[in-house]
């Protein structure tokens, strides 16, 4: 069964920072060209900015990186204080490369150079995978700690003694009960191929 790609899933929940009008639609026009389909929303200063984070939820973020009073570094602090897995990515006609190095030190998943905008789609859709790659991480990682937190305390109150060994035979998990049952701590089997020797 063929995969879908990010493209066909859903309309793509995107915000752009953008003070230029003008910019702001190519922006749009060559997603949609690269076959997104947008729901968007364009914000032009830092308080829009907050306001549409404050009160919706992106698949993603496009700052340009010299705004009026505010620049990439600012929306970015915001954008990670909102939702820090959504990944932002910044678009710019003048960042330099030590610029776009920090920028991509405090979070910021890609940058995209004005003057060439058909890398954009590219850096959505590996920004989109990467980001599903980690939310996917995220939860795996939650379901093994509910999953642990429940063997506990199953093993910790249950009546009969439960074990866990390695390969090699040694006693990697004792429950409490061991205690009253052979007399020996869960310390004392802990470590141990043949504790009760």
């Amino acid at each position: 069964m063929k995969k879908k790609s990010v493209i066909e899933n859903k309309p793509l929940k995107l915000l752009i920072l953008e003070d230029s009008f003008p910019d702001m639609e190519l922006i749009a026009m060559q997603l949609t060209q690269a076959g997104y389909q947008l729901d968007l929303t364009h914000v032009a200063n830092e308080i829009q900015f907050t306001e549409a984070l404050r009160n919706n939820r992106y698949d993603i973020i496009l700052s340009d990186f010299n705004l009026h009073g505010f620049d990439a570094f600012g929306a970015l602090e915001i954008s990670l204080k909102f939702y820090p897995e959504v990944p932002f990515i910044c678009i710019s006609g003048s960042i330099g490369e030590e610029m776009a190095i920090a920028l991509l030190k405090k979070g910021a998943v890609d940058y995209v150079l004005k003057d060439r905008p058909e890398r954009l789609p590219f850096a959505i859709k590996n920004a989109l995978e990467e980001a599903e790659l980690k939310a996917a991480g995220n939860l795996a990682i939650r379901r093994l700690k509910e999953s642990e937190i429940r063997f506990r305390q199953v093993a910790e109150t249950a009546k009969e003694w439960i074990w866990e060994i390695d390969p090699t035979g040694m006693y990697t998990y004792a429950s409490p009960v061991i205690e009253s049952i052979l007399g020996y701590t869960p310390d004392e089997v802990v470590g141990k191929k043949y504790f009760y020797d």
